[in-house]
């Protein structure tokens, strides 16, 4: 993804719990093709450090024009096995961190169920596998607003 946006002449952030601060694959494809690449490590399970991402994100580059979304965690067991602690964690990041992003980088653009809507049906920040049910949690939060059962 960021290589094929790259190629359309976008300079790219990139920001995960493992990224390394270079040399990394992805860098060495963006700047390859003659665009930047900024590299932030980032936990989205630790609010504090979210926000401290968002904050140092908008101080160097302002907001950007497009937010691929694409963080998410899963436990690869049965869910009764979960603790509570883990289950936080995997709300945290496939949820409440999606939201956030949106909301701070662009506060007067709506809800991401609104986008969803907007896009016909197609989310905005495209989630993968494992954070549909992120998503399918913010819609469903949303849909039970609506009828009352929240």
């Amino acid at each position: 993804m960021a290589a094929g946006l790259a190629e359309t002449g976008a300079n790219i952030i990139g920001v995960s719990a493992s990224l390394e601060a270079s040399g990394s694959a992805i860098e060495k494809a963006v700047t390859a093709l003659g665009r930047t690449f900024k590299a932030h490590k980032c936990d989205f399970s630790v609010r504090e450090a979210l926000y401290a991402f968002i904050k140092s994100t908008k101080a160097e580059n302002g907001t950007p024009d497009i937010l691929v979304n694409n963080a998410g965690t899963i436990l690869r067991e049965p869910a009764a096995t979960h603790s509570d602690e883990y289950w936080d964690k995997v709300i945290e990041v496939n949820q409440s961190a999606q939201f956030i992003l949106a909301r701070e980088f662009w506060p007067g653009y709506g809800s991401p169920w609104q986008w969803e809507d907007h896009l016909h049906g197609v989310p905005a920040n495209l989630p993968g596998r494992d954070h549909r049910t992120g998503l399918c949690g913010l819609q469903g939060s949303d849909r039970a607003t609506d009828h009352g059962a929240l």
